[in-house]
């Protein structure tokens, strides 16, 4: 036996080898897929210089510890078996985060804050990241950064004050710089260089320090310098400030004596923009002025207070401050104007007194009175008061009044018109409107005045003025019928000249009062009334009508008359005085009520179901209202309206009326007829009787008052309607209907109305009843008896029934019902059937006929004759009346049966059996009937 042996192969390299590592560990994960042969597997991590890490396991996983920063790596699995380890797998190459930065420096630049950083690298790291804020450096490879370097604290500089602000100490000159925003442990320097080079300072840890030693009238620039631990930070932004002004010297102060205004003389003062002057009185009060330069050392100040002494001082002001007062210079200002207190004008004797205020300062005084033209009058005193006397009427004069002082006159008093009294106006005259009584008056112009007045007097003491400013004035609240005296006086706001020579005023005559009118219907006159009025000569009514036609008349007494006036115009009345020159003005319209006109058109319609009239008129001109009478000889009717139209009711039937138509006016009336008469309608026929024959009914009544003819109607409750017409008291109704109740009524007619008076008496005509219809008639073959029956007829008491044979025989019979029979009709016979409805009074026509046969009769005379050969019997009878066939009937005895049937008299029968005796019968027949011969008689066939 032959064995071949093989030696063992070494364990499969591991494949899909993977490897997870992560920036904040150097630990690393391997894991792979087992292979073929392996028992245990050996993971490896060989950096650069051939160093390895390492882990072992019997899974497809393990982790290795501890790898070193910044180093590359390669990465492998094999597989192992008891015996040996097999081939590496593939390999992956990792890199381990960065190391941590060593020996760190920091550098600092105080004065242009900048910071230099360094260190020492431990392996490969492409990229640095510093940070200023904490000190730290990371080192970067593009996947991982290293842990932070151990931090370090850096001082910086302090930072220059982003603002500050310099105060200038205007009392002390003294020069503050604060600050708000410093900070802990920081030392702040001022400085301050003035244009000449020369520096102060002071130093600060808080917010502010002050300088005191800085000359007056300089500008200074300021810069603050922050300090820390020996490290200078950078300068402030640079300010300027300027320090008090330095305080001026006042040289002198001189006063223009026309307009109080001074001129202040000084020298320039350093660091002045411009300058105030104080100024202080006696009482202390104080005035500042600005003047804006002392480059020609004088300032010239507003005018001042007259008839004072002041004090006067200078300032320097400049940006800020203003600096401490000059030395003081007093002086005296001139006497002030002085002032008018009182100016009076004698209205008497042309003499003007003035006076005026005590002036401070004041040695005399002087009043000028100036004219227009030029011309003057004066007065000179060392008083408050002086009069000018001798001055004419009527002139304007300005006054004036000057003080005069030690050294300096005081400016003229504020001009004041003074004027002598007025003269006194010349021609007057006067003229009197007609039209208002108004009085307008004129006259020429007088000097001296500003306004006239204008004076009336009466002879009863009764006044009227007007005043103007012009040379003419209406006197408009004169009383009519006066006589009056009246002048004229020119004023001023003093004086009142002397009255002017007097003119006289006759006034318009006064209006006529109670003022009244009355028409005279009879005379158709208007007469007019008034009172007499004060001024008046005459008077005068005027009239005037609705159609505007103007009628007058005048009288000298309290009435006059016009004759003549029209029907149905209003007149308007005014009446008006005259005393020959001047009319009144008219008195109040008064309306006098018209004649009134007579009614036209009349005409009357009357409604003739409601017996009232309505009658219609045209407008009567001048009515209030209107009546309307309606007369008979027994009867009157009337209706009142004030419109055109008006109705009369509960007029009489069958009357004729005459209708008049009153106006009535607010004086007197009028009346008007119409044309013809009222016509009424005709009164309810009555007394109405009925009778009645066949198709004819016969209507009678009695005599109707108004009515010119009749129409009579009878009316079944079915809408059956015959009527007539008649002139008399009676008409006949002709093709009335049977069985109908017909209601009767009689309408009375005329020429005013038709179809209006209708009878309402319950008359009616009950006509007889109709003729029974759908009558059937039938019999009963088996006992030869008629059966009767008909449709229900309105109005039937009963019904007979008739039947006529042809062969003479008649019978009837009576019956409440619709229907009878009747016995014992004759065979063969055709009956005649009618049947009547018996009525209350009348019965009604026949019915239509209907033919009734009775049953046929038997036959008589029955023959047979046998035919041995073959038992044919032959049979034989007579005619049977009423019968249309026949039939033949043979029956054995054992029930053998034979039949024939003929319309003649003879019928054979066959096919009898032989040695058979046969009972032979015939039976009549018609339409509607068979009548059986009894079995008389019997044949025998062969044997």
């Amino acid at each position: 036996m032959l064995f071949s042996i093989f030696p063992p192969t070494a364990p499969c390299p591991p494949t899909h080898l993977h490897v997870d590592s992560s920036c904040e560990s150097n630990d690393i994960s391997v894991s792979w897929q087992a292979s073929l042969g392996s028992l245990t597997y050996v993971a490896v991590a060989e950096n650069a210089q051939g160093q390895q890490w390492m882990c072992n396991t019997s899974s497809t996983s393990c982790s290795i510890y501890g790898l070193l920063c910044g180093q590359q790596y390669q990465v492998y699995v094999a597989g192992a078996d008891e015996k040996c380890i097999g081939a590496k797998s593939n390999i992956e190459v990792i890199q381990t985060a960065p190391c941590v930065p060593q020996d760190i420096k920091y550098d600092l630049d105080c004065l242009y804050g900048v910071l230099n950083i360094t260190w020492q690298s431990t392996d490969y790291a492409p990229y640095f990241e510093a940070s200023v804020v904490s000190s730290e450096v990371v080192a970067q490879d593009g996947t991982c950064n290293s842990s932070h370097s151990p931090a370090e604290q850096v001082t910086t500089a302090p930072c220059p004050l982003s603002s500050f602000l310099p105060t200038v100490d205007c009392d002390t000159g003294s020069v503050f710089v604060n600050w708000t925003n410093s900070i802990t442990g920081v030392m702040y320097t001022v400085s301050t260089v003035d244009a000449s080079g020369r520096q102060h300072n002071c130093s600060a840890t808080n917010s502010g320090c002050g300088l005191n030693m800085l000359d007056c009238g300089k500008e200074y620039n300021i810069t603050v310098t922050p300090s820390r631990d020996g490290c200078v930070g950078r300068d402030s932004p640079t300010m300027w400030i300027q320090t008090v002004p330095c305080t001026p010297h006042l040289s002198d102060v001189e006063i223009d004596c026309l307009t109080n205004s001074p001129w202040v003389i000084g020298d320039e003062a350093a660091g002045a923009e411009d300058y105030i002057v104080l100024v202080t009185d006696s009482l202390g009060d104080v005035q500042m002025f600005q003047c804006n330069s002392t480059s020609d050392s004088s300032c010239t100040l507003p005018p001042l207070m007259c008839s004072q002494n002041f004090t006067f001082s200078l300032k320097a002001r400049g940006q800020q401050c203003t600096s401490q007062p000059s030395n003081a210079v007093t002086t005296y200002t001139g006497p002030c104007s002085p002032v008018v207190l009182e100016k009076s004008v004698s209205c008497d004797n042309g003499t003007i007194s003035i006076s005026w205020a005590t002036v401070p300062g004041a040695m005399s005084y002087t009043a000028t009175l100036e004219q227009m033209n030029g011309h003057t009058a004066c007065c000179t005193t060392s008083d408050t008061s002086c009069d000018i006397t001798d001055l004419p009427c009527g002139e304007m004069y300005v006054l004036l009044v000057m003080a005069e002082g030690k050294t300096c006159n005081s400016s003229q008093s504020q001009g004041d018109i003074v004027r002598t009294v007025p003269c006194a106006p010349q021609n007057l005259q006067a003229n009197l409107s007609c039209i208002d009584n108004t009085a307008s008056m004129s006259w020429n112009h007088s000097n001296g005045s500003q306004m006239y007045r204008v004076r009336a007097t009466s002879v009863t003491g009764e006044m009227d003025e007007c005043s103007t400013h012009e040379t003419q004035c209406d006197l408009t609240g004169l009383s009519c019928g006066q006589l009056y005296t009246a002048s004229v006086t020119a004023e001023d706001s003093d004086c009142q000249s002397e009255p002017s020579d007097s003119v006289t005023i006759k006034t318009v005559p006064c209006t006529p009062e109670n003022i009244s009118s009355m028409v005279d219907c009879d005379t158709k006159s208007l007469n007019v009334y008034w009172t007499e009025s004060l001024g008046a000569d005459s008077y005068i009514a005027n009239v005037l009508d609705s159609n505007g036609q103007t009628t007058t008349c005048q009288g000298t007494n309290e009435s006059c008359s016009i004759m003549g006036i029209s029907c149905g115009l209003i007149y308007h009345v005014s009446v008006v005085s005259s005393d020959g020159y001047c009319s009144s003005p008219p008195t109040q319209l008064i309306n006098t009520a018209p004649v009134p006109c007579p009614p036209t058109h009349i005409s009357a319609v009357l409604d003739c179901y409601t017996q009232t009239a309505t009658v219609n008129w045209y407008p009567s001109d001048g009515a209030v209202s209107y009546t309307v009478k309606a007369t008979n000889p027994g009867d009157l009717t009337t209706c009142e309206t004030n419109t055109t139209n008006c109705d009369l009711e509960r007029l009489l039937c069958g009357q004729s009326y005459s209708i008049a138509v009153i106006a009535v006016g607010s004086t007197c009336n009028t009346t008007a007829y119409m044309t013809g008469m009222l016509l009424t309608e005709p009164c309810i026929p009555s007394y109405i009787s009925a009778y009645y024959s066949l198709t004819i009914g016969q209507i009678l009544w009695g005599s109707t008052m108004g009515a010119d003819n009749y129409v009579v109607e009878g009316v079944t409750d079915q809408g059956l309607m015959v009527s007539c017409n008649t002139n008399h008291t009676y008409c006949a109704l002709y093709n009335m209907e049977c069985g109908q109740i017909y209601n009767i009524s009689v309408t009375a007619n005329n020429d005013a109305c038709q179809g209006v008076s209708t009878s309402t008496e319950d008359v009616q005509i009950k006509t007889e009843p109709c003729p029974p219809t759908n009558v059937q008639a039938s019999v009963n073959c088996s006992n030869n008896v008629a059966i009767l029956s008909w449709e229900a007829t309105f109005g039937a008491m009963g019904y007979e029934a008739n039947l006529a044979g042809r062969d003479g025989h008649y019978l009837s019979c009576y019956t409440e019902y619709t229907f009878c029979s009747i016995e014992d009709l004759h065979c063969g016979t055709v009956y005649y059937t009618t049947v009547i409805a018996i009525g209350e009074t009348l019965n009604s026509t026949e019915s239509t006929t209907v033919h009734l046969d009775s049953a046929p009769c038997a036959v008589t005379n029955v023959v047979t004759s046998l035919e041995c050969d073959n038992n044919t019997v032959e049979v034989n009878w007579t005619y049977a009346s009423g019968a249309d066939s026949y039939m033949v009937t043979a029956v054995s005895a054992d029930g053998h049966q034979a039949v024939c049937e003929s319309q003649e008299q003879q019928c054979d029968l066959t096919d009898l059996l032989c040695g058979q005796k046969y009972n032979i019968s015939i039976t009549s027949i018609s339409d509607h009937c068979q009548a059986e011969t009894g079995s008389e008689v019997t044949v025998t066939t062969n044997p």
